[in-house]
């Protein structure tokens, strides 16, 4: 879309591929336009805060074959449950295990220890459902055994 000035009272409102003109505005029609009409649009009036602030989201081993997950959250309202999601490929996750919100003001610590795992490498998010029935996820966390774990060097040398 094009808007040419056509003159200090008259404006078109030009279409870019066809160039036909699909209205002619004064400036008051036009103010009308950008000005009062777009901000009754309901993107503008939903001013809600987000129901959660992720804080921390943190994987770490707590022995030879259990994961603890933790994670610290602020301002937490209308939450439902935070799903552990686990995932050996960073791809395809599966649930781990739920813990119930508290959804009371203030900062709040959560864990949770997933058992009996078999891989060196895991990844985990969280899938934070609200209890409008809608769910979005934090950012990933990697677990990883022997994170520094040097690589074997080989040298081959001739017979």
């Amino acid at each position: 879309m094009e808007l040419r000035l056509i003159s200090n009272t008259r404006c078109q409102l030009v279409s870019s591929a066809s160039k036909y003109v699909l209205a002619e505005l004064t400036p008051a029609q036009l103010n009308s336009v950008l000005f009062q009409q777009f901000a009754t649009l309901p993107i503008f009036r939903q001013l809600a805060p987000l129901p959660v602030s992720v804080l921390s989201f943190k994987a770490k081993w707590q022995n030879t074959n259990d994961a603890l997950i933790t994670w610290e959250v602020d301002e937490e309202s209308n939450i439902d449950a935070y799903d552990v999601m686990r995932s050996d490929d960073g791809v395809n996750f599966t649930k781990a295990g739920t813990v119930t919100a508290v959804n009371t003001g203030g900062r709040h610590e959560y864990n949770f220890i997933d058992r009996n795992l078999n891989k060196n490498i895991y990844y985990y998010r969280l899938q934070i459902n609200e209890r409008s029935g809608s769910a979005r996820f934090s950012e990933t966390a990697l677990l990883k055994k022997n994170p520094d774990q040097r690589a074997v060097r080989i040298k081959v040398m001739p017979n």
